[in-house]
């Protein structure tokens, strides 16, 4: 007996935008009706990031990377609402694609 109590109260509750608009409660069942979307896109977000974590292969071992030096240059850079040219001292930047030399890659030459 109790099943049956849950199934319609389930139903009712899955049927709650459609009766909101029937009885000329618009706000009501826009409302309902975009919590249930939120709920959905959530539901299937979660599912689809843990699928997508259980199908992830790990990477366990050694990497082949080079180690590179960006020499000290000048660059624009965002400050709040100003814009200003910034000195940038050396920094090292380490490659672990293992891609050079590469065309695509260019490191300023001052």
């Amino acid at each position: 007996m109790l099943g049956h109590e849950l199934d319609m109260h389930f139903a009712s509750l899955l049927l709650l935008p459609f009766r909101a608009f029937e009885n000329g409660g618009i706000a009501a069942g826009v409302v309902v009706s975009f919590y249930y979307v939120l709920v959905v896109f959530i539901t299937c977000t979660l599912v689809y990031e843990i699928i997508n974590y259980v199908g992830m292969e790990f990477r366990v071992g050694e990497a082949n990377g080079t180690k590179l030096t960006v020499p000290a240059h000048w660059e624009w850079q965002s400050r709040g609402r100003a814009v200003m040219r910034v000195y940038v001292k050396d920094y090292e930047v380490l490659d672990l694609m293992g891609c050079r030399p590469c065309a695509h890659v260019q490191l300023p030459k001052y």
